[in-house]
């Protein structure tokens, strides 16, 4: 893989669910105001993403006309020049049906690593895990090395053909992946690591963002995760053993979280969201951002 090929990867997941429009539109001034370098040229609530950006567009009266959580639960959007990049909103699951566990609404962006102002998309990580109550966010780039070391394995025990860095709630419940170039720590993982552990994390930069948020860098520069991947990788581990090793992935305690090639692991009962990682309780919101009655 050339290095000029790169992507830099971004997800944040929050606890309120974007359920009504205007957490929606909330959401997408936030990134437009803060990303100027990745105003989309295109976007849509279904592929193909065909709607031209206009700039001057009032997102909340365009949400209250399209988004539908039901039918539309994604908002998609792409930049065809530099920054090229491209991202998604996507509201959360709720458990009303009684069939599924609740997840998180997330954000994702991807955008290629030599074009991108880090201290911008840095910066706007940082105010949407605040605003929006993220439980977890990060930073990262994938490269064929930590690929082939660590997520070839990793996905295979959560039945992922996409091998990628992707944060699942669900996945959740039964490890957390890995620490990442730059990790936002929320609630859920605040109350899991504590906040002391947090601030005292070896690694390069530590940010208090609010009472229960808390920044980390591993280094300086996120080019270490593959120009120096073997020392970054020592980096990683020691910031995990810091925090807690039993929170993160490990291969030999590691089991089929969803059974093994869609056949039922008929040792998961022993091993339910729990039983063999220290892992965070959720507390997954059902209001919007704001109290809209009293609006």
């Amino acid at each position: 893989m050339q290095r000029a090929t790169y992507k830099v990867d971004v997800q944040i997941l929050s606890r309120l669910p974007m359920h009504d429009y205007r957490d929606l539109a909330s959401r997408l001034n936030l990134h437009f105001k803060m990303l100027p370098s990745m105003t989309p040229t295109r976007w849509n609530m279904i592929e193909p993403i065909n709607r031209p950006f206009g700039e001057d567009t009032d997102w909340e009266e365009e949400m209250r006309l399209l988004f539908d959580p039901t039918l539309w639960p994604s908002f998609y959007w792409r930049r065809h020049k530099k920054t090229q990049s491209m991202g998604s909103f996507t509201r959360a699951i709720d458990n009303r049906t009684g069939e599924l566990l609740p997840t998180h609404s997330d954000e994702s962006i991807t955008s290629t690593l030599s074009q991108t102002n880090m201290d911008e998309l840095i910066s706007y990580v940082k105010t949407s895990s605040v605003q929006f109550k993220a439980d977890i966010a990060y930073i990262d780039v994938i490269h064929d090395a930590y690929r082939d070391a660590v997520l070839e394995e990793l996905k295979h025990y959560q039945n992922s053909y996409a091998v990628s860095i992707y944060l699942l709630t669900n996945n959740l419940r039964h490890w957390l992946d890995d620490i990442y170039w730059g990790t936002v720590f929320g609630d859920a993982y605040v109350r899991l690591f504590g906040m002391d552990k947090i601030l005292s994390a070896p690694v390069y930069k530590v940010e208090q963002l609010s009472d229960d948020t808390v920044y980390l860098q591993l280094t300086e520069n996120i080019t270490d995760s593959y120009v120096k991947f073997r020392e970054f990788q020592e980096i990683r581990q020691t910031v995990k053993n810091h925090l807690d090793p039993m929170a993160f992935y490990q291969k030999d305690k590691a089991y089929y979280i969803y059974g093994q090639d869609f056949f039922p692991d008929f040792e998961l009962a022993q091993k339910t969201a729990g039983s063999v990682f220290h892992v965070p309780e959720f507390r997954l919101l059902s209001d919007s951002v704001l109290d809209w009655s009293k609006v």
